[in-house]
């Protein structure tokens, strides 16, 4: 025997025994416990990358639809100012031919109206058109 060791009465070798079995008892609770754990948040981590991948694919098809979005109020904003730009010449028109009075339409069995016009400009003149028969007269 080793005789630099306390040799221990039958009494402290027993609690000695029941102390080591405690603590293993304890560790082995201990690593129990930290297994499930990291089981746990394996499975949280899991179902968090599958959420991040989901608002991932839904984060680039909303910014599909931003970037569809702005190019239609792109062509909105382009259209709207031909229309504007439409819109003056067609008011300049008006104020041009703010004078003209229809006087005179004659819708003769032929291909074309006739349509007599009064412009008052510089004094009166007198404008004669033809025109398809069809062709809309507002």
């Amino acid at each position: 025997m080793d005789t630099s060791r306390r040799q221990l009465t039958p009494a402290q070798r027993s609690a000695k025994i029941e102390r080591d079995r405690r603590r293993r008892r304890e560790r082995n609770m201990e690593f129990e416990r930290l297994q499930k754990a990291e089981t746990e948040l394996q499975a949280l981590t899991a179902a968090q990358r599958n959420e991040n991948s989901c608002l991932r694919h839904r984060n680039e098809r909303l910014n599909d639809m931003v970037s569809i979005l702005e190019n239609i109020i792109q062509q909105l904003r382009e259209q709207n100012r031909e229309l504007q730009q439409k819109n003056l010449g067609l008011e300049q028109t008006m104020k041009l031919t703010h004078g003209f009075h229809l006087i005179n339409v004659k819708a003769p069995m032929k291909k074309f109206l006739t349509i007599s016009l009064l412009l008052k400009v510089q004094g009166v003149l007198k404008a004669v058109f033809q025109m398809p028969r069809g062709f809309p007269i507002y």
